[in-house]
């Protein structure tokens, strides 16, 4: 039987229970031997439960945070479309469909396009600055190299957006018509 006790200050409980339970999994001795970590910071206060009489996970516990990591951790469903400089999957959209927006989104180069928000927002004020911060920021913490971006509305989709795919086999429609 093993056990850890934990200093989990400045750490959260997702990130700490992730890094313990990877350290307990990949080791073969401890996989089956942990029955309970036991979590303290120097508040006391308890980590993982509402009570102040228990402060430890259990093996069931455990088994539970690690379905539910490896689930978090799986790769999500299979990615249909990829997206390329002015291509999705490979094949080209014609550039009038760009040029004279005739589609509601465009590809567009991520780094690109939070480059030129940033000009925009150093030349904007009000409420408009506060959405292009917005805008800024979520583009920021997604890692696509291109994105679709709508032509009339601050509208992004990326890979993992629900549209996304359903936009990118819209436009690869719509692009069939100038063939």
């Amino acid at each position: 039987m093993a056990r850890f006790i934990l200093d989990v200050a400045n750490i959260s409980e997702l990130k700490l229970i992730r890094n313990v339970l990877d350290i307990v999994n990949r080791d073969i001795c401890l996989k089956d031997r942990v029955c309970s970590i036991y979590c303290i910071d120097d508040t006391n206060v308890n980590q993982f439960h509402d009570t102040l009489t228990e402060n430890v996970l259990s093996k069931e516990q455990i088994d539970n945070y690690n379905t539910i990591l490896s689930i978090a951790d799986a790769p999500q469903n299979k990615v249909k479309h990829t997206l390329s400089e002015d291509a999705i999957n490979g094949i080209s959209i014609n550039e009038k469909i760009r040029d004279e927006q005739l589609f509601e989104y465009e590809i567009r180069d991520r780094e690109d396009f939070i480059n030129t928000l940033i000009d925009w927002i150093s030349e904007a004020d009000g409420e408009n600055k506060i959405m292009m911060m917005d805008d800024l920021e979520l583009l920021m913490a997604v890692s696509d190299e291109y994105i679709l971006s709508s032509n009339s509305t601050n509208s992004y989709l990326y890979v993992g957006c629900d549209e996304f795919d359903e936009t990118c086999e819209a436009l690869l429609v719509f692009n069939d018509t100038f063939k």
